[in-house]
Parts: structure tokens; sequence; C-alpha cells
């Protein structure tokens, strides 16, 4: 994982609107809006709050927006061990 994402965060990739984010501890709930995607989980979980609906993803999950969508989201468990 350190090669190819050696740092926490964002990282944009060179197949526009491909990206990928590693963090590798429990955060804080962050406001975000997610635009048209497909996001998979590779390790660990995050908690997503769509409305007053509650959603815990992780490594056998996946999330598709179509649209835009207002989340609250936390990464729920996380290692760098992992």
């Amino acid at each position: 994982m350190d090669l190819h994402l050696p740092n926490e965060g964002v990282h944009e990739t060179s197949i526009p609107s491909l990206f990928f984010i590693r963090y590798s501890s429990v955060s804080e709930p962050a406001y975000r809006v997610y635009t048209p995607s497909f996001c998979v989980i590779a390790q660990g979980s995050k908690e997503v709050l769509i409305a007053q609906e509650r959603y815990e993803f992780g490594p056998a999950d996946y999330l598709i927006a179509s649209m835009n969508l207002p989340v609250v989201g936390q990464i729920m468990k996380a290692s760098p061990e992992v």
C-alpha cells in the first residue's frame, strides 16, 4: 500500500474521475457531497448517513451514487497494519 498510496488522503490517478482514498485511523463525522460515483471499501469500514438512514460499508460492500448525494460519512474501522 505504501508504494502506491504513500500518504493519507485523496490520490488522483491518470484516469479522469478515478481516485483512491487512504485513511488508516478512525475519523470524525464529515459532511460531503458524493458526485455520481461507484465506491468500494478495500478494508476497514465506513458509516454513511443519508437523510435519516444509517449504512455501514465494509470490504464486501459498495455504494453507487447516481446523482449528487449529500452525506455525513465517518471511517469506523481502520488500521495502518492492515
